[in-house]
């Protein structure tokens, strides 16, 4: 699903809330996840895994990230929609 970006007053730019960051950076993690032929539960919070494959999983979306929206992913403080 691709979503459009609303710009920002200030700058002019799509802007994301750290959220949606959040959200879109569990969907790459999860796609990877997937090209290796596994699949997660819904809402499974690669973040917080302790397996290493699912921790390079989210170490792979947060570089994605980085490389193309110059987003320090792993320098936000994430919270889960359930908090």
């Amino acid at each position: 699903m691709i979503q459009r970006l609303d710009e920002c007053s200030e700058c002019g730019r799509k802007c994301r809330t750290d959220q949606e960051i959040f959200n879109q950076t569990l969907l790459l993690a999860n796609k990877f996840y997937e090209f290796l032929g596994y699949q997660s539960p819904q809402g499974f919070r690669f973040d917080e895994s302790q397996h290493p494959t699912e921790q390079a999983m989210w170490n792979m979306a947060c570089a994605a990230q980085e490389i193309i929206t110059d987003v320090d992913v792993w320098g936000i403080e994430w919270e889960s929609e359930d908090d």
